[in-house]
């Protein structure tokens, strides 16, 4: 934890709980007690193989599943997707092969069609980086 730097993926969830990954890719929930202090939980990695940049989180069926994006060291992105109450989870690789250089993010951002939309930079067409934004669209 204390390699960490910090919340890079957030979710809201109902009841004003709160999931969130951070750098290193652990996927934290934060609880929500009333007039009680707030509990976190650890449910340990986000991503399947263990340590990951997981910096965008999305809630989904009614706050039971979460997923995102998640970066393995020297690989590409992969979209997870994680029950938050059986602790099931599963990776699929992000169709992103054509974008080189590709540093991605985002959380929450949604439009009421319910497509996720996630921002980042892609290496441009003779050096240097430029904004990139990629709408998805995630059947259930």
């Amino acid at each position: 934890p204390a390699q960490d730097h910090g919340i890079v993926g957030l979710a809201r969830l109902p009841g004003g709980d709160l999931a969130f990954t951070t750098h290193l890719g652990r996927l934290l929930v934060l609880k929500q007690r009333g007039a009680s202090p707030a509990q976190l939980d650890d449910l340990g990695w986000f991503h399947p193989q263990g340590s990951a940049y997981s910096p965008g989180l999305f809630a989904f069926a009614g706050g039971s599943v979460v997923a995102g994006l998640a970066r393995r060291r020297g690989g590409g992105f992969d979209w997870v997707v994680r029950d938050l109450e059986s602790g099931k989870v599963a990776a699929f690789p992000l169709p992103v092969a054509s974008y080189h250089d590709l540093l991605l993010y985002g959380s929450e951002t949604s439009d009421p069609q319910g497509r996720l939309y996630v921002a980042g930079w892609a290496g441009a067409t003779g050096g240097g980086q430029r904004p990139i934004l990629l709408q998805l669209t995630v059947h259930p």
